[in-house]
């Protein structure tokens, strides 16, 4: 479980790895079938389903500890991934789970 508050950055994976950002991301999209950013922001998606599941925080806190520059841009790509805002996610999940 990653805390992705802080971000991950491309510019440092590549220079841990002495890649240029643009060799590292060829390798990522031909060796995953996705882009670096895709990736990202799949895992920042699935963790945020995990934390509006808890239905515990706000929706600022989880786009901040998920990693999102802001809760428009969290809530851009999460629809983008989802189909779904996260507020309309979280309401769908208490439905679910009303009905169990």
């Amino acid at each position: 479980n990653r805390d992705y508050s802080g971000g991950v950055a491309l510019d440092d994976i590549a220079k841990e790895l002495h890649i240029s950002k643009n060799y590292l991301c060829s390798l990522f999209k031909k060796y995953t079938g996705v882009s670096f950013c895709q990736y990202i922001n799949t895992l920042k998606t699935n963790m945020a389903k995990k934390l509006l599941a808890e239905n515990k925080k706000s929706l600022e806190y989880i786009s901040y500890e998920c990693g999102f520059s802001s809760q428009a841009h969290f809530t851009l790509t999460f629809k983008k991934y989802t189909g779904l805002t996260p507020g309309e996610y979280r309401k769908k999940i208490y439905r679910l789970n009303q009905q169990v």
